[in-house]
Parts: structure tokens; sequence; C-alpha cells
């Protein structure tokens, strides 16, 4: 059946509507489709309600046998639910204990210098407090190489020189920052010559501002 809808006529009723659509559905494939599953769903229930049976007359026949297999499924939903619960306390820690060395894996470049991150803050501090710029400009910038390695902006290796870093690193607002602290860092270390009076004490908070941001 077709109902065709001529230009400017009136839109097909309800009862049009419905009458195409039982014609659709009487076609052989549509049939066909449902009955095939209406079959499968009735084998499938009768095969569970075969085996619901067999266990129901198998227990009656032997009903010590059926105890038994109860008190085995019993002892297995314990041993189940006993495995979720050790598993859900074991499994916690451990994801704690990851994310903590993730938080301190930033001092993976320190080499030891220092344990975490507050440690080597306060070791710069320190450094600069006493005029060991040295000591400072090292760990501020082993420190934000480290940072960097664990946004996976770089991947820190010990043999990878300054310019292996500048040429890897992606994000522009790092890059900057990281050609700050090298620039300073291979003036002191290298070059052994001062910087400029507040340099490193500047670096250091925008290394720290770094961290803080997501």
């Amino acid at each position: 059946m077709q109902m065709p809808i001529e230009d400017g006529g009136a839109p097909p009723s309800l009862a049009d509507i419905e009458a195409v659509t039982r014609e659709i559905l009487a076609r052989g494939e549509f049939e066909r489709g449902l009955a095939s599953d209406v079959k499968t769903s009735q084998s499938v229930a009768e095969w569970l309600r075969s085996i619901f049976n067999d266990i129901g007359n198998w227990a009656q026949e032997a009903p010590g046998l059926g105890t038994a297999l109860f008190v085995f499924l019993l002892l297995l939903l314990i041993a189940l639910v006993a495995h979720i619960v050790y598993t859900i306390y074991t499994e916690i820690p451990r994801m704690r204990s990851s994310r903590e060395r993730r938080m301190n894996s930033a001092t993976v470049a320190l080499e030891g210098t220092a344990t975490s991150w507050e440690d080597a803050i306060a070791q710069v501090k320190q450094a600069l407090a006493e005029k060991n710029h040295h000591h400072a400009a090292w760990i501020l910038h082993r420190l934000f190489l480290g940072l960097l390695d664990q946004r996976n902006l770089i991947c820190f290796k010990s043999w990878k020189t300054n310019t292996d870093y500048l040429s890897e690193i992606s994000g522009a607002h790092e890059r900057d920052l990281l050609v700050s602290l090298t620039e300073c860092y291979e003036t002191i270390v290298y070059a052994h010559r001062p910087v400029v009076l507040g340099m490193l004490d500047g670096l250091l908070q925008q290394v720290e501002s770094a961290r803080s941001e997501p």
C-alpha cells in the first residue's frame, strides 16, 4: 500500500499510517525474524527450566547431596566476598602509594640530592640564603626538568643535554621558563659567572607556581 501525497494535499491520516505499518510488519522477512527471536527465547527458557527441574529432582532423591551442594555454594559465595574485600583493602593503599610516587616523581632528576619536592625547595632557599648560587641553580634546574618529565612534556635522561630538552619540550609557557632556567644554569654552573641579583629568587617563584598549575 502506498500513500502518495500530492503537493498541497492533506497529510495522511493516522488510520492510513497504521494500515501501512501493519502491511510492512506482515511481510515475510519481519515474520521470520520475529518468529526466530521468539523461538530462541523459548528455547533458552526451556533449557533453564529443565536445569532447575533436574537440580530440584536430584536434591529430592538425594537430600544429603543437596545439602552438601548448598553448603559448597555458600562457602564459595563467602570466599568470593572475602576475595572482593581483600582486593579492595589491598588495592586502595597501593593506589595511594602509586599516587604519592607520581607526586614525588618530579624529584627523579635530582638523583638523590633531595627526597621530595619540599626538601628540594628548602635546599634551594637555603643555598640562596648562603649565596651558594651554584647549588641553588643546579637543584632548581633539575627540579623543573623532573616536573616536565612528570607531565610528559619531556623525557628526562641523565645523558641528555640542555639542548635536547629545549628541542623536545612542548608547551609555550613551560618552554619559556625552561629557557630562562637553562640560561641561568649555564651562566652559573658552566660559565662560572654571576647572574643578575634576584634572578634565581624570581625563577624559584616561577617554578613553584608552575607546580601548582594543572
